[in-house]
């Protein structure tokens, strides 16, 4: 017996512009999620209750309640029936027309259903320790170095 059940909470947002510093995003989404593992040993949870929200697919920041119920009761880790399950609920979910103001509707839906995703591996991290490899953690910086310039005018 690895113990008494064990109730995680996970939180996180998720940007995605055009420049990683622009303030204007093209898609956002936040997740909250309240897992439980069975035991210290156990080597799966289950979502319990989980929220869901996306900015960039609607004329205001909307909640997308079919996205957190894909993820209520589900396992994790994330296999992948779940992962579809959950792509499914958010192209349902947000389901933007191609003239949809903004453009690019398959790529924002796209970029939601990735994020939802991204969530699930997070959940994975804080409440089981499994650590995934991500190839933009060795390409991208996580802190911009501050950086500074010098301009020099000759006159002829």
């Amino acid at each position: 017996n690895g113990g008494p059940a064990m109730t995680f909470f996970a939180a996180n947002a998720f940007k995605q512009s055009r420049r990683r510093d622009d303030d204007i995003s093209i898609v956002t989404g936040a997740f909250a999620a309240e897992a439980v593992r069975a035991s210290s040993d156990a080597k799966q949870c289950t979502i319990t209750k989980c929220a869901a929200a996306f900015g960039g697919v609607a004329p205001t920041t909307i909640a997308v309640d079919a996205v957190a119920e894909a993820l209520v009761g589900a396992t994790l880790p994330l296999t992948p029936e779940t992962a579809a399950k959950l792509r499914e609920a958010v192209a349902k979910a947000l389901n933007l027309p191609p003239g949809v103001p903004g453009g690019m509707p398959a790529f924002r839906m796209a970029t939601a259903a990735s994020m939802a995703e991204r969530f699930c591996l997070d959940v994975e991290r804080h409440v089981l320790g499994i650590a995934h490899v991500d190839g933009a953690d060795g390409f991208v910086a996580l802190h911009k170095p501050v950086t500074s310039g010098q301009q020099v005018y000759t006159r002829d």
